[in-house]
């Protein structure tokens, strides 16, 4: 026998035991002789979904992976690149590291081969760059023309209008190419009453791709710098969509998947066009209908990466998107917020007064927005699910109020571990004369209104909902409050025109006196507006809220304030506020306070932990002497703290780095001097012109200590050089003239 046919064979064995080639991943072409890029300004983020679309750049954006740049093709062949800023085509960011290697690939790919003409708009110094690096590109004057195959358009995604977004849609049809930029968080900025997933004008033809721009930010890139490598598969839909499945069937994804999984589909929830969002909506409640109703506490919270976490954060997406009339209770919300007993009374022709626009001191701290909607309680709670229907007079509708169901409006989905589900306050607007509402957890229900509304008194009716043990100063007698403790909410209110506390109604009904609550309270915010030399009217009162689990922190600040559970039945005890006990006091609330107050131009870097603490001292001092003030305040610790900070050299990042440090020397200033400095050294930056406030950090140090100095009348600045914090020249020739101050030793009585 021959030898040639068992070569033959062996030849042949030998080539089915080779493994078959596999194509290159589609995001290969975009990354040769790519290795880092630039990180312009604060990307945006990129949704993909389409079958033929494909992430290209992937990046960290909270703890979950985002696609900072993606790439899909439409049906007709054209192809679209999509970049989450605009700053990557354009100098200087287009030559930061490698992003013109990535930007040239991506024209390139676009083209479907090499570019014959690249067509720049809106992109200013763009076309010179690109005829730099050896690209065929020119910047016409006047709207797009469509061209084809072999065209490549790059534009700002941001500055097409609806006749140039009609020629991106035919230039596609024609095969041809697109690369594009822009932040979809900067978009919704700019047009706060428009949704970028319906009114984007550019992003409707993009969507034909599969590909579109979305909400959202990177997280901050050290040194400016994105390094790239193989982008996360999780970041397209329909890889997601996968491991929803899989985590329903029981199979436990590792957290940063699971994370990234469900940071895709909500950023799809909310930004594919319409169309795909309710294909998409109707897959996952599919597919979520064989999930055990997952329902979270403090004992058995939810941890990243479990099957029942994914689909309890899909299922709340899902929910809180419905119309009111189609949303109905989740299971959770028996556990928290709390439920609602199914024969308590619904209310019916509820009346609700309340004033727009009132004159008055609106928190404007470091810790506070003052542009956030006033919330107006109505002493109403929504049932889990069920429709709340609120009706204003014409002249109101559709100006800018709102129904809010939920006090509780911390969102948790960035935690490791949910003790509730991640969201569980909604808000609709009151567009028309009736709006219904209704909110899957339920939830005590607010009308919002702007701060500066111009609207007057406005009166709601409220149909629907249960009553809730709420508290109205001055208004709800004693013989009113002794039925409404046992109102069937599971939560309940006090409020003032100065300060409103949500408590548990299991600690609502505990309050025999609840006017001395409120007194006690106004009193609290009265001494802040003391110390910040404000009015003591308010123009939108304060509130602080009790929560389950928290977004960070053991309480934060904010409208409203936000704490643990734990924490309410003290916040209703005065006298037990007042006196103190071992370990317990009101320090944390009076902490809160001040970041709400503390003011931007005399809290400079190192000192917002610090001057929030003043609020804490001055309350304690003048309201709740017996209350404990805080141990590292205590003279011990206060020495301690010291020695240790001059040990290591009493330097400015050390001091600024330890609060309980920094604090020190305000202490020192408060014992010499007393509060009326402080108070006359903060009203002095309310009556500056604007010209004359702090601009720079530098510039808030300097002028905090030369207008306590003045305040004082004495020379402040070699103590807070003594602690490390620079003090400039001529902040020190301003103050040279004025005695020089010996602080007392730390802790000192």
């Amino acid at each position: 026998m021959s030898r040639g046919p068992l070569v033959a064979l062996a030849l042949a064995a030998f080539a089915v035991a080779l493994p078959a080639r596999q194509a290159p991943p589609p995001h290969a072409p975009f990354l040769v002789g790519v290795k880092e890029i630039g990180f312009p300004g604060l990307p945006g983020t990129v949704a993909v979904f389409g079958p033929r679309a494909f992430p290209v750049v992937t990046a960290p954006a909270g703890k979950a992976a985002a696609a900072v740049v993606a790439a899909g093709e439409t049906d007709g062949g054209g192809r679209v690149v999509l970049f989450g800023h605009e700053g990557y085509l354009v100098p200087p960011g287009l030559g930061a590291a490698d992003t013109t290697a990535l930007v040239t690939n991506a024209i390139h790919w676009a083209a479907g081969g090499k570019a014959t003409d690249v067509i720049v708009q809106g992109l200013p110094n763009t076309a010179a760059a690109f005829v730099a690096a050896g690209l065929p590109a020119a910047a016409p004057k006047g709207a797009l023309v469509a061209k084809g195959r072999g065209a490549v358009i790059v534009c700002n995604a941001h500055r097409i209008g609806p006749q140039d977004a009609a020629t991106l849609a035919r230039h596609l049809a024609a095969g041809g190419g697109v690369v594009a930029a822009g932040p979809g968080w900067g978009w919704e900025q700019t047009n706060p009453d428009k949704r970028l997933a319906a009114e984007h004008h550019a992003n409707q033809a993009f969507a034909a791709a599969g590909l579109v721009l979305a909400g959202g930010t990177l997280d901050a890139a050290k040194d400016k710098r994105l390094a790239v490598g193989p982008p996360d598969r999780l970041t397209h839909v329909a890889a997601a969509e996968k491991l929803v499945a899989a985590a329903v069937k029981g199979t436990e994804a590792p957290p940063a998947d699971a994370r990234t999984a469900e940071a895709t589909l909500t950023r799809a929830l909310r930004y594919l066009p319409a169309q795909e969002q309710a294909k998409l909506s109707d897959r996952l409640t599919a597919t979520l209908a064989g999930a055990a109703a997952a329902v979270p506490s403090a004992k058995q919270p939810l941890k990243a990466g479990s099957p029942g976490r994914l689909a309890l954060g899909l299922r709340t997406k899902l929910a809180l998107e419905r119309p009111a009339d189609r949303t109905t209770a989740d299971p959770a919300a028996a556990t928290f917020p709390g439920d609602v007993p199914a024969d308590a009374p619904r209310v019916k022709g509820r009346t609700v007064t309340f004033r727009t626009g009132v004159p008055g001191y609106v928190c404007d701290g470091v810790g506070v927005s003052a542009k956030a909607d006033v919330w107006h309680s109505t002493g109403v709670y929504a049932a889990p699910g069920e429709v709340v229907r609120v009706t204003v007079p014409a002249a109101a509708a559709g100006q800018g109020l709102g129904v809010r169901i939920g006090a509780h409006t911390d969102e948790l989905w960035q935690l490791d571990r949910w003790q509730r589900a991640p969201q569980v306050s909604r808000w609709a607007p009151l567009a028309s004369t009736t709006t219904a509402a209704a909110n899957p957890f339920g939830g005590l229900v607010y009308v919002t209104a702007p701060v500066g509304a111009k609207l007057g008194d406005v009166r709601a009716t409220i149909d629907g909902g249960v009553a809730a043990p709420v508290y109205f100063a001055g208004k709800t007698t004693a013989d009113e409050w002794a039925k409404l403790r046992a109102a069937p909410a599971p939560w309940g209110e006090f409020v003032s025109d100065k300060f409103v506390l949500t408590v548990p109604a299991a600690v609502a009904r505990t309050v025999e006196n609840p006017a001395e609550v409120v007194a006690f309270w106004d009193t609290v915010l009265d001494g802040c507006a003391d110390l910040t030399a404000v009015p003591k009217q308010r123009g939108r009162a304060e509130r602080m809220v009790f929560d389950q689990q928290i977004s960070a922190g053991y309480l934060h600040s904010g409208y409203p304030i936000m704490g643990p559970l734990n924490l309410a039945p003290l916040a209703v005890d005065v006298p037990r506020m007042k006196r103190g006990g071992p370990g317990e006091g009101p320090w944390g609330f009076f902490h809160e306070l001040g970041h709400n107050h503390q003011q931007r131009d005399w809290t400079f870097d190192g000192t917002v932990e610090v001057t929030c603490n003043l609020y804490s001292l001055y309350l304690l001092e003048t309201l709740c002497p017996g209350a404990p003030v805080h141990d590292a305040i205590r003279g011990p610790s206060q020495a301690k703290n010291a020695a240790r900070h001059k040990t290591a050299g009493a330097t400015f990042d050390g001091w600024k780095g330890d609060p309980f440090v920094a604090l020190i020397v305000y202490d020192q200033l408060r014992r010499s001097f007393g509060w009326d400095v402080f108070k006359k050294t903060f009203a002095e930056y309310h009556a500056a012109a604007p010209a004359d406030r702090p601009r720079t950090d530098a510039a808030r140090r300097d002028q905090f200590v030369v207008r306590f100095s003045k305040a004082a009348g004495k020379n402040v600045a070699p103590a807070f050089e003594a602690w490390g914090v620079p003090v400039g020249e001529g902040a020190k020739r301003e103050v040279m003239g004025l005695p020089a101050w010996a602080p007392p030793a730390p802790g000192a009585n």
